[in-house]
């Protein structure tokens, strides 16, 4: 069982259908209030030290995708995007500490394409290999 943060970002949801395919349970964590997954969910921001108590003991990995990336959700907000994105890593780097979790993986996909010219489309095909 693997935990995701940033479960309901396009990379979150992704990986999330990946793992169902491939029998992988997971446990998705975001701060968006979702409701009517088919997955365990829980909303909560990564800053929270409350969040120890809500990954169970038996987790594989944390795959941490949770971010303030987006230039509208940046521009002048240096403090919460570093408090969000550093803290909250610590955050839970300290809660894998607290429950044993061997395996972190911290994963950053804003920036993947330079610019783009004349309304240009960019394609992507996100693939991961569960194992």
């Amino acid at each position: 069982m693997i935990v995701i943060t940033g479960s309901e970002s396009f990379v979150g949801k992704e990986l999330i259908k990946q793992c169902k395919e491939n029998k992988i349970p997971v446990i998705g964590i975001d701060s968006i209030n979702v409701k009517n997954t088919d997955y365990t969910y829980h909303q909560i921001d990564i800053r929270d030290p409350k969040i120890s108590e809500i990954i169970p003991e038996n987790i594989d990995a944390i795959i941490h995708l949770a971010a303030l990336s987006r230039d509208a959700d940046c521009k002048g907000k240096a403090y919460e995007c570093f408090d969000v994105n550093v803290m909250g890593t610590l955050n839970l780097l300290n809660a894998r500490k607290i429950k044993g979790i061997k395996q972190f993986i911290f994963a950053s996909t804003e920036w993947v394409y330079e610019g783009f010219k004349n309304n240009e489309e960019k394609n992507s095909r996100i693939h991961f290999r569960c194992i």
